[in-house]
């Protein structure tokens, strides 16, 4: 009996640390490698939304720790393009039809994405996140999605 219990509990140490061991790493791989802003973001803090901070903003991820107050005070899903340079300025760079585009008049009216330079926000720090507001045939916000380059939707 005695040496039946000892048994099963070398067994179990020695099957069952290194799976919740690899379990976990996996988990903070994901974190990482998928969601490194969410990640970054709950441990970093958040700013209130400021739209002149918004507007002259640094590689710091000053746009980064403002974006959840941003969506507690504006609800982006339905707002034009015009309300959306209202409120958040030219974006950094456009979508239109063949790409990413630096941003200019021309190509504005017909972007159907318009992408903000959050900052250096992630855990590891090694990539610029973005947020990217994006249009419906109808000119309005459909969706939202922070992303960085490297791990494109």
């Amino acid at each position: 009996m005695k040496g039946s219990a000892v048994m099963r509990k070398r067994v179990l140490v020695g099957v069952g640390l290194p799976l919740l061991i690899t379990i976990a790493l996996v988990i903070a791989i994901w974190c990482m490698r998928v969601r490194p802003y969410y990640f970054w973001a709950l441990t970093q803090g958040s700013l209130p939304f400021d739209q002149q901070q918004w507007r002259d903003p640094d590689p710091y991820c000053i746009r980064g720790r403002m974006f959840w107050s941003l969506l507690r005070e504006y609800h982006l899903i339905g707002m034009t393009r015009s309300e959306i340079i209202g409120l958040l300025g030219m974006p950094d760079w456009a979508d239109w039809r063949s790409g990413p585009h630096r941003v200019s008049e021309s190509v504005i009216d017909e972007a159907h994405e318009f992408d903000y330079e959050l900052g250096i926000c992630s855990l590891i720090a090694l990539e610029m996140d973005f947020l990217a507001v994006c249009f419906g045939e109808d000119g309005k916000v459909a969706r939202w999605v922070i992303f960085q380059p490297g791990a494109r939707r």
